[in-house]
């Protein structure tokens, strides 16, 4: 009897420790989303001029009347969404200033969204070429937690590729590791 009781209380816990180990991971979630809420708040200002300050500079750049009126139809900016299979490298950068607050419109997981730079090391038929710099918008969930992540981690600048992948419940948007043969990033 004593032996039963012996695992019962083992197995009581090491339910209790999962149980603990499933809710510091939920805390730690929670806190994440809060911090990503709070400084997509504090870049809301930053948010109305990011945009519209590359579309000023293309116009400005304009040499004849129809460069200047298509200047602000491309403006190198991409949904992460419509990148699948490109190869880019990013750039360390300041990725706290670029997380925004999402429009209901596009019902953000996170309530946010992320820009950031890259540049393509392959060609996306029509739209990008190899060693096009490009800026990226992504409300993916996986993307802005792997990009802060790698930010933290110190592993920025780093070639990943863009992959859409789709599942029953809808396309989710990850950056997975490069096809390409690069040089191992990892903090000094």
């Amino acid at each position: 009897m004593s032996e039963n009781t012996s695992k019962d209380t083992s197995t009581s816990k090491e339910i209790e420790n999962k149980e603990t180990d499933v809710k510091a991971v939920a805390t730690q979630g929670e806190q994440f989303l809060r911090h990503l809420r709070k400084i997509a708040t504090d870049n809301i200002e930053h948010q109305r001029w990011t945009v519209m300050e590359k579309q000023v500079a293309s116009v400005f750049a304009a040499t004849d009347l129809e460069t200047l009126l298509d200047a602000d139809e491309s403006t190198g900016i991409f949904q992460s969404r419509d990148l699948n299979g490109l190869v880019i490298t990013i750039p360390d950068q300041d990725l706290s200033r670029q997380v925004y607050p999402s429009s209901d419109k596009f019902n953000a997981v996170f309530d946010v969204y992320i820009q950031f730079e890259a540049t393509a090391l392959t060609n996306l038929p029509t739209a990008i070429k190899a060693g096009d710099k490009i800026l990226i918008t992504s409300g993916a969930p996986l993307v802005i937690t792997k990009l802060m992540a790698l930010k933290a981690n110190e592993f920025l600048p780093v070639t990943v590729q863009v992959q859409t992948i789709e599942t029953q419940n809808g396309a989710v948007v990850r950056l997975a590791r490069s096809p390409l043969p690069t040089a191992a990033t990892s903090k000094p």
